[in-house]
């Protein structure tokens, strides 16, 4: 913002995640002090910003004037899944990369796959920093049918995804978590298998999901929607009688098109919308 004031050159705000209203910082235990301090320096930087980026469209809730406000979401490498296709497991395999905390709501998830048990055969594989709270609970009830497995690289994480047959993705479950896209789920996408997603059913990530024709998304507590969209995913394993999404939709989170899309905003003389 000095440098800005100082030289007065155009100043470009990426907001990857919220700042003040980012949905761990109740967990950070920050004084009143501490939050007054915080939320004044972002004001100021919204405040003189000639524009803003955003993730997903949150101006409603943004203390910002509108019109600074662009979108430019996260997104996929395509290097990363050159040369690489889904491998269609043997074993019916749903498989969540990432991080679960004991504030997950996992509860109706567990409810869905123990329910499963008797009718089908499925392996369920969390791999990444997994709660013990959750880890315990699961292998309590699923047994043999649950692994877990810990932190690997980030192409390790792409392999694992490609050798599945659904991936899961949980949102985590805040306020305003209708506005919360994580940058995961659109590698999810670009592995073009079946995304079981866990959140707001009118979220944004839940309406993404959607257009691209990639999975469906059931609230927290919907263990029999998910139970159902398990059996049908099943049978689609047995038959191999897979729907391929829409690639075109899909492929507009690349990052080669995304940086494009950057390069357009940095050149920008007048405002005008980036889509």
């Amino acid at each position: 913002m000095k440098i800005k004031k100082k030289y007065h050159i155009k100043w470009i705000v990426d907001f990857r995640d919220p700042w003040t209203d980012i949905y761990y910082n109740d967990s950070l235990y920050q004084t009143r002090w501490a939050k007054r301090i915080d939320q004044g320096y972002e004001k100021m930087v919204l405040d003189h910003c000639n524009w803003l980026l955003l993730v997903a469209d949150d101006r409603d809730r943004m203390r910002i004037d509108p019109a600074k406000v662009l979108l430019l979401p996260n997104g996929f490498d395509e290097e990363d899944f050159e040369d690489k296709v889904p491998l269609f497991p043997d074993e019916f395999t749903v498989c969540y990369t990432g991080t679960i905390s004991d504030s997950y709501p996992t509860a109706k998830l567990l409810d869905a796959f123990v329910s499963l048990k008797g009718e089908m055969p499925f392996k369920l594989r969390f791999v990444g920093k997994i709660s013990g709270t959750v880890k315990e609970v699961f292998e309590q009830k699923l047994g043999k049918s649950v692994n877990f497995i810990d932190f690997v690289s980030h192409e390790e994480a792409i392999d694992y995804m490609l050798n599945s047959s659904v991936l899961l993705l949980i949102i985590a479950q805040t306020a305003n978590n209708k506005s919360l896209l994580s940058g995961k789920i659109f590698e999810y996408l670009a592995t073009s298998i079946p995304i079981l997603l866990l959140g707001p059913v009118d979220g944004i990530a839940a309406r993404i999901v959607r257009q691209a024709g990639s999975g469906d998304t059931f609230d927290y507590d919907d263990s029999e929607g998910i139970r159902n969209f398990l059996l049908q995913q099943y049978q689609h394993h047995l038959s191999q009688a897979f729907t391929r999404p829409d690639q075109s939709f899909i492929r507009q989170f690349s990052r080669k098109t995304l940086t494009k899309q950057l390069s357009g905003i940095i050149d920008l003389d007048d405002r005008q919308k980036i889509d």
